[in-house]
């Protein structure tokens, strides 16, 4: 990736109409990892604000096979108006069954969706961002 298309990228990604930034998942078996503040990851001007960034435990067993813990599960985020909130589904493998967390996270308040929308939008519009990738 370009300096540039970063550079676009990042300043968007900190601009105060964008809410979140959802990304995948390690496979890794410990849910702790798939909890904000993210203590596992240390601080970075290359990644976005980790305030806005929402990770999703995975669905499948890949690298959980021979682990006693799992962290199978997947994630739901719910934007109404400025509000985002954020919960994380585990399955549990003696039921069979998803569960959701007990602690769901609190309402993140933020500019409205149709802003952080209207922002992406006008950044493709009005540059030349796709003929910048390689």
């Amino acid at each position: 990736m370009s300096a540039e298309v970063f550079r676009r990228w990042k300043e968007l990604i900190d601009s105060p109409t964008v809410v979140g930034v959802l990304a995948g998942h390690f496979h890794d078996s410990h849910r702790e990892i798939y909890y904000q503040p993210y203590r596992w990851s240390s601080a970075s001007s290359l990644r976005p604000d980790l305030r806005k960034l929402f990770l999703a435990p995975p669905l499948a067993v890949k690298l959980q096979e021979t682990s006693p813990i799992q962290a199978r599960g997947f994630s739901v985020l719910h934007l109404t108006g400025n509000e985002l909130s954020h919960r994380l589904y585990w399955f549990n493998a003696e039921t069979s069954k998803f569960e959701g967390d007990p602690n769901p996270r609190q309402p993140y308040s933020g500019p409205t969706a149709p802003a952080g929308i209207r922002s992406l939008w006008d950044l493709v519009a009005t540059s030349n961002l796709w003929s910048a990738l390689p």
